[in-house]
């Protein structure tokens, strides 16, 4: 009886409805004759588990209620062995048949079960859905979902300004900047947010954030700045330049300092204020202006002319030193 059992539900997939039902009613027939017989034969001990077994295959909700640990389990006997034609629409009440309309001791996993039954708010599910999946998962899935039109624009999370793809993104995102997540990583999931004037503004702290925890790293700071360049975020890049530029001023680091300020469209003050102050120094100590002038690359030295002066001021004073006067008044005479 089992063995039929098993080889009508491997081929269930491949029957019409009709045939469906015929199977299905069928088994539930020999289950009955099957218990008559044990009935029959006094409800011998020893058939206790295999009576039991049989009053679940034919759909004694009684026999399932006791043989399961939970509502999940009850429901899917009960699709099984009672309702397997059930339609999507009734899945919602017969679930709430069986919790007897009581969800107030659900645990978070049975909420997350019973949206997905009942299918009918898929944000809904996906969110809880991140308290037991990896959030790349769902950010992927979202996109996914978004793909085949199962999110769309008129189907909003409850975020007033963007939907749940785009929330799970910038959830990912800042999970990503304090693990020192390389910058091609992000940037890839920066690139897929839109570009309205909200969103900018979120790219813009998200990049900061990043920008903070790589200050000490040259390679970082370069894609970072390559990527403002290429989605237009000058602000942003801006931005950048004062953040680093002012982390070099406290190190007492004005060489490298300037080569941050010197590209600033704005605030081109601070370029100013550390050339002057690298001057102040020369006259004290020329051997640490020395030292601030090898941190700055050919091309800042070509666009600050104060930084120019101080490097053959810096040549001037060390051959003084060296009394090779002849040299020295070369560098007076440029």
């Amino acid at each position: 009886f089992f063995g039929d059992s098993l080889n009508q539900t491997k081929n269930i997939n491949h029957t019409s409805d009709h045939e469906f039902h015929e199977i299905f009613f069928k088994r539930r027939e020999r289950c009955s004759i099957l218990l008559e017989r044990i009935q029959a034969d006094g409800d011998c001990g020893i058939y206790a588990e295999f009576k039991e077994l049989l009053l679940i295959l034919a759909g004694d909700e009684e026999a399932i209620a006791k043989a399961s640990t939970d509502w999940a389990e009850r429901f899917l006997m009960h699709l099984v062995f009672v309702r397997p034609a059930a339609k999507r629409y009734e899945i919602t009440n017969i679930i709430h048949t069986i919790l007897h309309g009581n969800t107030r001791n659900l645990t978070d996993i049975d909420r997350l079960l019973l949206e997905i039954l009942a299918g009918e708010n898929i944000n809904r599910v996906v969110l809880l859905m991140k308290e037991y999946v990896p959030l790349v998962v769902l950010v992927h899935l979202a996109d996914i979902l978004q793909y085949r039109e199962v999110i769309t624009a008129s189907n909003m999370s409850e975020f007033s300004h963007r939907n749940l793809r785009e929330e799970l993104i910038l959830q990912y995102i800042q999970s990503l900047v304090p693990l020192k997540a390389p910058f091609e990583v992000i940037g890839n999931y920066l690139s897929h947010l839109p570009s309205d004037p909200i969103h900018i503004n979120l790219r813009h702290d998200l990049i900061l954030k990043k920008t903070a925890h790589c200050l000490s790293d040259q390679q970082e700071l370069k894609k970072i700045i390559q990527y403002c360049e290429s989605h237009g975020q000058t602000f942003t890049q801006e931005s950048i330049y004062t953040i680093v530029g002012m982390d070099y001023v406290k190190k007492d680091m004005l060489g490298k300092a300037l080569q941050w300020f010197i590209p600033l469209q704005t605030n081109t003050h601070y370029a100013m204020q550390v050339a002057d102050k690298m001057l102040e120094s020369a006259y004290d100590d020329h051997g640490q202006v020395e030292k601030y002038l090898n941190d700055i690359d050919a091309e800042t030295m070509e666009e600050c002319g104060k930084a120019k002066f101080l490097k053959d001021y810096v040549m001037f004073m060390t051959l003084l030193e060296r009394v090779d006067y002849e040299q020295a008044g070369k560098y007076l005479r440029r």
